[in-house]
């Protein structure tokens, strides 16, 4: 039985995981008008373990910040897990517009990967927020 091109052996995900990871401790938000966001000390934090791999999950505010982090320190490689298309996550109901697609097309871009979670997600990555196909990875976790 041959495997679809979408899917992905588990060697191959092994082979482009760092040797270890490094966890970031607990960090505090901020609350602005009734948004949590993480502090802005979170950024020194990150730069005070200098992590060689980030793993971040969508298109947020920690997944900025790690893009900064990245943008700063050349030789981390950043990896952003992607579940769905904005459509069909709660609490959008909808894709929120291109403001937004531009904030997750630059976060993207200064992604190393890209593990989406169907081919769904996969097209919104690469149709979408124009992300290069060579980074995107789709595979469910």
């Amino acid at each position: 039985m041959s495997i679809p091109k979408y899917c992905l052996k588990k060697n191959d995900f092994i082979e482009k995981l760092p040797e270890s990871i490094e966890i970031v401790p607990p960090f505090k938000f901020i609350s602005l008008f009734g948004i949590n966001l993480p502090s802005p000390k979170f950024l020194l934090e990150i730069i005070k373990i200098r992590p060689k791999t980030i793993i971040t999950s969508e298109f947020g505010a920690i997944s900025a910040i790690a893009a900064i982090y990245k943008i700063l320190y050349k030789k981390s490689r950043l990896i952003i897990l992607v579940e769905n298309h904005p459509k069909f996550l709660a609490g959008y109901g909808k894709d929120r517009g291109k403001k937004f697609n531009l904030i997750r097309s630059l976060i993207a871009k200064s992604a190393d990967t890209i593990i989406a979670s169907n081919l769904n997600t996969q097209n919104y990555l690469a149709k979408d927020l124009k992300c290069s196909e060579s980074k995107i990875i789709t595979a469910p976790y």
